[in-house]
Order: structure tokens, then sequence, then C-alpha cells
């Protein structure tokens, strides 16, 4: 998942947390950007707690491609 951040930049390999649950890994970051591996249903399930990555405030970024549910989104009724 790409993210962003401001500040610090997070370590590779820290841990991503929603509130008090781990939801994923840092992967490489660099000038306010990054990636990491993410599990959005867990990040769905801790909304609408605060994401960070070793303490480090990040906001995921949805990619304009992707047509999977995002947190924090709306679900479209059928």
């Amino acid at each position: 998942m790409a993210l962003r951040y401001d500040g610090a930049t997070p370590e590779s390999g820290a841990p991503i947390t929603a509130g008090e649950r781990q939801v994923g890994t840092m992967g490489s970051a660099a000038r306010g950007h990054g990636i990491a591996l993410i599990r959005l249903d867990r990040v769905a399930e801790a909304e609408p707690a605060s994401i960070t990555a070793g303490g480090i405030p990040i906001r995921l970024i949805k990619p304009d491609w992707a047509r999977f549910s995002f947190p924090g989104e709306i679900k479209a009724t059928e």
C-alpha cells in the first residue's frame, strides 16, 4: 500500500498500528512517501483509530486503479 507521512521517516520494518492493534509492516520510505504491507480489513476494524508506523503518523493512499473497498469509504448499496 502506498502511504504519506510528514516529518521523520518511518524505519523499514517498523510495525504499523491502528490504535493498539498491529495491522502491517513498514517497507521503504523517503521524502514523505512510502510503501508498506497492510491488512486493510484490520485497519477498517480499528477505525477511527489513527495509523502510525513506528509511532509516526501515516496516511494510506488508495491508487486510482484500485477497485477494492478502502477503510473510510462509504460502501455502495447493491
